[in-house]
């Protein structure tokens, strides 16, 4: 069974979680599930009118990828993703771990790999020292991080995102949803509901009571405001057109 992730894997328990510069991670990698871009991918799917389609026909679509997603997917609105993760999340997007092994003569030899002489006469300590002291080296030279694997460098997972900006995909359905639900809102006033609900973590743009209560208020705060909401608008709509085909 693949046991690594492009990107941070979900946990269903704070225990092992300690604060990073932008959020709460364990060692191995793994966040929060709220915070995995795979919690957003299912959050995304199940909110796809496009795939509530799919599901209402059973994937007897005409659409050859909507009908894949279906196969390897399955109905999202009879489930939570507790419940999907641990059935399909790591055979969708996982992919197998390399292992460390001894490199035998004749054998072909792979850019996944760094290949060492290691002078086993040394004590395993000062050996361990110099090995991490490398491998830092070279991945920083491939500007490889924890948790975040350049494709070139990785196999392959069946279902890969193309980003982890999980806070921003969060915002974007939130406020698609909210102009969904309030459709006479104006763009602004969306992203006013926003701050008053998220602070300066959704945006520093925001208009005061005062400048509420104002008959003409500041156009350009206004206008950036209601740039910010239809940018979050734009980018929640392509991203639930492409995620009832696999991509996302």
């Amino acid at each position: 069974m693949p046991s690594q992730f492009p990107f941070a894997y979900p946990l269903f328990t704070t225990k092992k979680l300690k604060q990073t510069s932008n959020r709460e991670s364990s060692i191995s990698g793994g966040v929060y599930y709220t915070d995995s871009i795979y919690y957003v991918w299912f959050q995304y799917l199940r909110a796809s009118e496009k795939y509530k389609v799919v599901c209402a026909k059973k994937g007897k679509v005409k659409n050859k990828a909507q009908r894949d997603v279906f196969t390897k997917f399955g109905n999202v609105n009879t489930t939570d993703f507790k419940k999907f993760w641990s059935k399909k999340g790591a055979d969708l997007f996982g992919f197998e771990s390399e292992q460390v092994s001894e490199f035998t003569v004749g054998e072909q030899m792979s850019m996944n790999y760094v290949y060492l002489k290691v002078p086993f006469q040394q004590k395993a300590k000062s050996i361990n020292k110099q090995i991490a002291t490398l491998l830092t080296k070279k991945r920083k030279a491939f500007q490889l991080k924890r948790g975040r694997t350049k494709r070139q460098f990785m196999q392959t997972a069946q279902f890969v995102p193309t980003t982890d900006k999980v806070q921003y995909l969060k915002f974007a359905l939130q406020v698609y949803e909210l102009k969904r639900k309030h459709p006479k809102l104006k763009l602004w006033q969306l992203s006013q509901k926003m701050y008053d609900a998220y602070g300066t973590k959704f945006s520093k743009l925001h208009l005061t009571k005062q400048q509420q209560a104002e008959k003409y208020a500041k156009a350009d705060i206004v206008n950036g405001m209601s740039t910010h909401a239809s940018r979050l608008i734009k980018t929640a709509k392509a991203k639930l057109d492409s995620v009832a085909i696999g991509k996302f």
